[in-house]
């Protein structure tokens, strides 16, 4: 069975909602055009991640907003009505055209226009007859839905950014055996020499036999020289 034959057997819904296209247009949402590839990943956002830089992130975040804020004028939707209705034919069972006109309008008026120049554009390849009002919602709802998606994974992606930050930070400010000045450093020898007396004492399995390591030597990797020495 070909594609085609395939497809003419499935609900109107089930086939518009095939392969929907990347709700993006390098016009409109520049930055979130670059990365969309990067960002649309299904993969967990975590320690492995190849992150999008910050600032493109951030503008991701902006962009989606901002276009998601703006609604199709009216005659922008008629237009896009005009276009699905006279590049798909209508079955024989069809709503009156004007009323079926009117509905599609109030839909396309609901969403941005390039939201709608794109689901417009998904029908007319996707379909042989026009489809309901509610299957051009349906579509012009999961687009958004997309974009959104895009636009939380660029907040995730900020959230990682965030987290490396602060993990670096925490292990360039640890402090280290070998940073610390002489008598810092026999102090802790010297506490960690009294925790060890005390569990020789308490079981004598324990007892060295021979050379006792400092544990600060083992932190500062020179228990081998101390051996040798």
């Amino acid at each position: 069975m070909d594609d085609a034959t395939h497809t003419a057997n499935l609900p109107a819904l089930s086939v518009a909602l095939q392969n929907l296209p990347a709700p993006v247009s390098t016009a409109a949402l520049p930055t979130t055009a670059r990365h969309w590839a990067a960002l649309n990943s299904p993969d967990k956002v975590d320690s492995y991640t190849r992150l999008v830089p910050a600032p493109a992130c951030e503008r991701v975040v902006a962009e989606v907003e901002q276009s998601l804020a703006v609604v199709a004028p009216e005659r922008v939707a008629v237009g896009l009505v005009g276009v699905l209705v006279g590049s798909i034919p209508a079955r024989r069972d069809a709503v009156e055209p004007s009323i079926y006109a009117r509905s599609l309008a109030k839909i396309f008026a609901k969403f941005p226009p390039e939201i709608g120049e794109l689901a417009v554009e998904h029908l007319i390849e996707r379909l042989r007859f026009q489809p309901a009002p509610a299957d051009v919602a349906e579509v012009l709802r999961s687009l958004v839905a997309k974009r959104r998606l895009v636009a939380t994974r660029a907040q995730q992606h900020l959230a990682e950014h965030a987290r490396r930050a602060e993990e670096a930070e925490a292990e360039r400010s640890r402090i280290r055996y070998q940073d610390l000045p002489p008598e810092a450093r026999a102090r802790f020898d010297e506490t960690v020499a009294m925790i060890r007396r005390g569990e020789e004492a308490a079981d004598p399995k324990k007892r060295a036999s021979g050379h006792v390591r400092s544990l600060g030597a083992v932190l500062a990797g020179k228990y081998d020289e101390e051996v040798a020495a």
